[in-house]
């Protein structure tokens, strides 16, 4: 089969728009291909979510104190506070986030806080410890 026809300059082509199946591709475009295919696996490889896991942090979270995201993604929080204080309120950055009021229903049942925490940013839950009964962190 041939290889493809040499265009007036020397080169089989300067693109990688070519339908032409019977052509190789240039040491340029291989390079423009290679760097692409590298921004694309950096890409997915960093998103969130991936290669992250769920971690049980209850026993190392305590309610009132600052922590910090110093990871370069992006995390999410999920926290279980039993129906049973008062209020309960997440900042992210100082900013409220989520806030529950009226958390004395009697009901005794449990709220779930889920928000997603950016890189670099502050997170701090308001609540006394005695409600926070789970704290689950994707990082």
């Amino acid at each position: 089969t041939s290889a493809g026809t040499i265009n007036a300059g020397g080169l089989f082509n300067d693109t990688l728009t070519s339908t032409n199946t019977n052509q190789a591709l240039t040491a340029a475009q291989g390079k423009v291909l290679k760097d692409t295919l590298d921004t694309l696996d950096t890409a997915v490889s960093s998103s969130f979510g991936v290669g992250q896991t769920w971690q049980n942090m209850t026993s190392s979270r305590v309610g009132g104190t600052t922590y910090t995201n110093s990871s370069t993604r992006p995390i999410m929080l999920s926290i279980a506070v039993r129906d049973g204080g008062t209020s309960a309120t997440l900042y992210v950055n100082s900013s409220i986030a989520i806030r529950l009021d009226d958390l004395d229903g009697g009901s005794a049942g449990y709220i779930q806080i889920v928000t997603v925490v950016p890189s670099g940013q502050t997170y701090k839950l308001d609540a006394t410890d005695n409600l926070i009964t789970f704290w689950g962190e994707l990082r």
